[in-house]
Parts: structure tokens; sequence; C-alpha cells
């Protein structure tokens, strides 16, 4: 092969590299200004140029001059990498602060490999901090502007403190500009319109009345400004009232209880001409004590108890019923001491009281023979819950005439004697008697036994007479004469004979 030959396979494989180099990039180490030892650490920045495709790594080497591993850590080799698309890496060293006064330390950094730049190689050096006092506090600026937005620029300084003054190369004054703002200029408002400051000194009348108004300043004002600004005037809120005393306390309503101990209501009043205050009150309440007296006591309702009869003596009919209660002293208006009601009754089936029978004889006539009296009765019948008045037999007598009485023996009947009496039918006997024996007194005779006592003979009748009678017996069987002797007797017992005067 010829020389030619090679030459041109090794310009092309060249090329090849070339334009991958170019595709993925170079490494390339950014300068590094002088540090300090105390602003540890020290970082590294890296740029990767001509190139982003893959992954590009260069190997690191750092080389100690006049610093030593003492000075500075880390690993002395080591590699630094980018990933696709990557185009900064950085990498920290630590730089040791000692307390020992040294001159400006160096050691040196070198990148290596095929992905190096031609910056890849950079003097490192270490200042000695020790060699200045520290820095004094930040002195303030004048702003640039008395107002509104301006600048202003602070300084601080420090001294060279090491003897070897050709160790301080660094500044002993730094600045720094910041922004300022003394206030925004100043804009003062006109004055309003005066306002009422309160309320006039008096309530009613003349008075006085405290105004104020005000104007406003933004920015830097001046010393003597003024914001507010006062003055008073004459005010008049009208006649005064004229507000009256109060009256009286007087009850309103009644007591809360009508008895016992309660509660009492009261009120009392006053007036206020024009202009009352707000908070003027014509009325007032208060509560007294008040007590009624003692409570009265109610006894129970009694039990119901009926009032009179029945409404009827039979069959259904109504009842009246009461009960009663008591009530001691202070018992209200509408307090009842007795109530009633009615309620059914029934006294049982009414009876069924039959027609009177026609009158019939009971018995004889009284005498034998001429004029006598023959009693006479009739009935009637009464069911069950009968009147107690009830009579179911009644009697009476009539007058019979048994024919003439054989005259032997018997002398005629002597006149009537008795007591007389006046009606309005004229002159009457009231009371009489004849016998009906001979002699002065029929009392006895041949063969008779002695006469019986008088005895009534039956009722009033409507002649107002009524029969007396006695009688006598004839054991023998041999008399003569009546055995019944009879006389009529005033009697006034029914109403008809109770109408006429009496007199004797």
């Amino acid at each position: 092969m010829s020389v030619s030959t090679l030459l041109s396979g090794f310009a092309l494989l060249s090329l090849i590299l070339h334009r991958a180099v170019a595709q993925s990039g170079i490494i390339c180490v950014d300068p590094v200004p002088l540090i300090l030892e105390n602003e540890s650490p020290l970082t590294l920045t890296f740029t990767r140029k001509q190139g982003t495709s893959g992954t590009i790594t260069a190997t690191y080497t750092i080389s100690s001059l006049s610093a030593t591993t003492a000075d500075y850590g880390g690993s002395p080799t080591g590699t630094i990498t980018m990933n696709d698309g990557e185009t900064t890496a950085s990498l920290d060293i630590p730089i040791t602060d000692d307390s020992l006064m040294e001159p400006t330390e160096q050691f040196r950094f070198i990148l290596s490999g095929a992905n190096v730049g031609p910056d890849s190689n950079v003097l490192i050096s270490i200042q000695d901090d020790d060699v200045y006092s520290p820095w004094s506090q930040w002195v303030d600026g004048t702003c640039t502007t008395t107002c509104d937005p301006g600048t202003k620029t602070d300084t601080r300084d420090r001294t060279c403190v090491s003897p070897f003054t050709n160790l301080c190369v660094q500044p002993l004054t730094d600045t720094r500009t910041n922004p300022c703002n003394l206030g925004d200029c100043t804009v003062i408002t006109e004055w309003t319109t005066w306002a009422d400051d309160g309320s006039c000194s008096a309530t009613c009348g003349p008075g006085i009345q405290s105004q104020v108004r005000n104007r406003t300043c933004s920015g830097i004002c001046p010393g003597n400004f003024m914001g507010m600004e006062a003055r008073n005037i004459d005010c008049n809120e009208g006649p005064c009232p004229v507000i009256t005393e109060w009256t009286a306390w007087a009850d309103d309503g009644s007591c809360s209880v009508t008895c016992g101990l309660g509660i009492q209501s009261q009120v009392r009043n006053r007036t206020c001409s024009a202009n009352c205050p707000a908070n003027f009150m014509g009325t007032e309440t208060r509560t007294v004590d008040c007590n009624n007296g003692p409570c009265p006591v109610i006894t129970e309702w009694t039990a119901w108890a009926d009032d009179g009869s029945c409404s009827v003596t039979c069959g259904p009919g109504i009842q009246s019923q009461v009960r009663n209660r008591t009530c001691s002293a202070n018992c209200p208006a509408n307090f009842m001491g007795m109530e009633t009601r009615t309620v059914d009754c029934n006294n049982g089936p009414c009876p069924v009281i039959t027609e009177w029978t026609a009158w019939a004889d009971d018995g004889s006539c009284s005498v034998t023979c001429g004029l006598g009296i023959q009693s006479q009765v009739r009935n009637r019948t009464c069911s069950a819950n009968c009147p107690a008045n009830f009579m179911g037999t009644e009697t009476r007598t009539v007058d019979c005439n048994n024919g003439l009485c054989p005259t032997s023996g018997w002398s005629k009947y002597n006149r009537w004697t008795g007591r007389g009496w006046h009606g309005r039918f004229g002159r009457h006997h009231s009371s009489w008697t004849r016998w009906t024996g001979s002699g002065s007194s029929p009392s006895s005779g041949s063969g008779w036994s002695g006469w019986s006592s008088w005895s009534n003979g039956g009722l009033c009748m409507s002649n107002c007479r009524q029969i007396y009678l006695r009688r006598r017996s004839c054991p023998r069987g041999h008399c003569s004469g009546g055995s019944l002797q009879r006389f009529y007797k005033r009697c006034f017992t029914n109403s008809h004979c109770r109408r006429y005067r009496y007199y004797g």
C-alpha cells in the first residue's frame, strides 16, 4: 500500500471522527475568577458546544501548583458527563478557609478526552482572605431625587491588615446601587366645605355648633401642614320643651289574682311640649304587690238529690234534682252554690180504676115497718200502684118504708124537737128526735133488754143530716114495739153543708 493511500484513509477517518464530534459537541470549562478562601465551594461550570446529540464524557485532573490538597478538597480526578440534549454541567470543589496569612495560591484544572474543546485548561487562584479586615456596614447614599422614585449608591470599606501589602490586591471600597423613594411629591387638595362636628351645645335654645373642614396632602408634606381646621358658629335648636311632673302612680288594670297575694301594674304619666328629647318617655310603669284578701274555700259538690217528686205519679216523667256547695268569704261574683238538673223518672205503670158499680142494698131496712134507713154500697177496683187515698167501697143511707106499723101498744109519734139553723133556704132543724114508742121514755118495756148507746149511723147526707141509732133486743121473743130508735143531727162534714152558717 502506498503512502498516498494511507494518507487518504487517515484523512477520511479524521473526517468521520470530526463529523461525529461535530454532532455530539465538545465540552469546555468556563473561565474562573479569583476566589477567596472564605467563598467555598468553588463552582466550575462547563458548556457543551458544537452539538447536543448523544452522551459525551470528559476526564478531568486537578494539578497542584502553589496550592496543595490542604487548600482544596474533592477527588483529584473524575469525569464530566452530559446526556443527550444537555448543554451545561457543574462541579463543586471545596476550598479550605484556614487562619494562616498566606500569599495567593494556585492549582490547575485540566479536561482531557476526545470530546474536549480548546477551553480545557484553567488556572485557579485562591486569595487569602485574612489580609483584609471585615467589611464595614453599608452606608446609605443620597437619593438622586427628593420625591418620587430615584437611586442611591451605598458604600462599605475594609482595610489591608497584612504586613505584606502586596497581597492586598482587591479593592478596599465596595459600592452598590439601590432604588430609593423619599415619597410621592407633595399634592395638597382644596379645603372641603364646612361640616357640623357633633351636635349643638344645647338641645334647645341658643348654643354653639362646632364645624370642621378637611384637606389632604400626599407625598412629602410641609412640616406645618394642617389637614383639618375647626371653627365655632351660633346654633339654635328652637324653643326648649316644657316637661310636666310625673302624675301620681295609678293602678293599671286589676290585681293579677282575685284573692291572695298578687301583682298590680301601675302607671304614671307626664307631658312634653314641642321639641321633646328623642328619649322622652311620657308613660312609666311599675309593678307592686297586691292582696285581695284570703281566697275563698269552695267545697265539693254534694251528691245529686231529688228535689220534690216525679212529675207524674205513674209512668215515665221528669224528676228535678239538686246539688249544693258552699263558699267562704270573697266568693266570686259568679259563684253558684246550687245547681239543678232534670232526670227521667218512672213510678211504675199507672193504676187502672174501674167505674163505680150501681148502688146495692147492704143489709135490710132499719125497721120492719114504717119509715127507716137503708144502707147501700157500691164498689170499684184499682190495679197496682193505687193512690194512698183510694177507696174501693163507698156507702150511703137512703130512706126505706116497710109499710104501716101496727098501732096497738104505741102512741103516735111526738113532735120533732131540736135546735134550728139558718141557710139560704130558710129555717131548718139541725138536730131533732122523735120516739117510736109510747110514754115519756121508750128505754124499757115488758120483755125488752135495755137500749144500746147511740151510734153514728152513716155519712153526712146531702140534706146536712146524720143519723144516730140505738137498738134493743127481745130475749124472750114475746115483745111488742120496735127494736130500733133513731134521731137526726145537723152535720157540716161535706162541702155543701159548710156553706151554711151555724147558729145556736
